[in-house]
């Protein structure tokens, strides 16, 4: 090689070596099949604490009619809290690995970022608007502002500030991963898109509220819409943990103050 020519190539630049491309998320299949194991899971664990706390009742009071008492326990506050505080963590880890295993960063793939503060003080703005138009909506139809359910849990709560921590933190983080992180992510990237993406996670989201009737899961339907639209405006899972902690958080001052006033 001539002088000049080794002279030039010792001073170019090395190029650096091409950046590793990201994975594709999961399929719309893959991740329905994926989500479908988190929520058995999820459910198995539910299940098991409630044998639990079926068979500790009956070991204390051997007469108890278990049929009976079983019918209680979706209402029950302390198994909402135990088990929520247990299937949280575990589910949400869950999803964490399948994010991990599909060669992603786990707060990438699950939206675990805050937006820039401007995003995220609109968020709030709507949420707070539509917590005010549902309660508004709800009065004028002559329903009770707080579901049964509620107050029923309330009152079973056992130790308040468990309950409170289940319905402020635990159920957000699971709730959220798995339906605006986990879920959302697999469908937005699909053909069916963003929209579609928005509608399947609110449809969702209503159907496993079994404890409220049809106006409550109405009611959800819509909630999880506004979630889904901020989660494909932000890409922030994070905002909306934010946004249905602060809304749990109303409710169960709402559910407070109405059992305060009947007792």
């Amino acid at each position: 090689m001539p002088p000049d020519t080794l002279e030039s190539a010792r001073a170019a630049p090395v190029a650096p070596p091409p950046a590793a491309t990201t994975p594709r998320p999961y399929g719309f299949w893959a991740t329905m099949g994926l989500g479908l194991a988190c929520f058995a899971f999820w459910i198995l664990i539910g299940g098991i604490v409630a044998m639990a706390f079926t068979l500790s009742e009956k070991i204390d009071r051997p007469a108890l009619d278990v049929n009976s008492y079983v019918e209680t326990l979706e209402s029950n506050g302390l198994l909402l809290a135990v088990a929520t505080m247990i299937t949280a963590p575990a589910c949400a880890g869950l999803l964490a690995l399948f994010a991990w295993l599909r060669g992603w960063g786990v707060r990438d793939y699950l939206g675990l970022r805050m937006p820039p503060w401007r995003q995220t003080a609109v968020s709030l703005l709507a949420l707070a608007a539509l917590m005010v138009a549902t309660d508004l909506v709800t009065h004028a139809l002559g329903r009770p502002i707080v579901p049964e359910f509620m107050t029923k849990a309330y009152r079973s709560a056992g130790w308040l500030p468990l309950l409170v921590a289940a319905l402020v933190v635990g159920a957000p983080v699971f709730e959220e991963t798995f339906m605006r992180g986990f879920v959302f992510r697999g469908i937005a990237a699909s053909r069916l898109g963003g929209v579609m993406a928005i509608l399947l996670t609110a449809a969702f989201f209503a159907l496993v509220h079994t404890q409220y009737d049809w106006y409550g899961k109405g009611t959800i339907f819509v909630v999880g819409l506004v979630f889904g639209g901020v989660r494909l405006w932000t890409g922030s899972v994070a905002l909306t943990m934010l946004m249905h902690a602060v809304m749990n958080i109303v409710a169960t001052v709402e559910a407070a103050v109405v059992v305060e006033m009947l007792n």
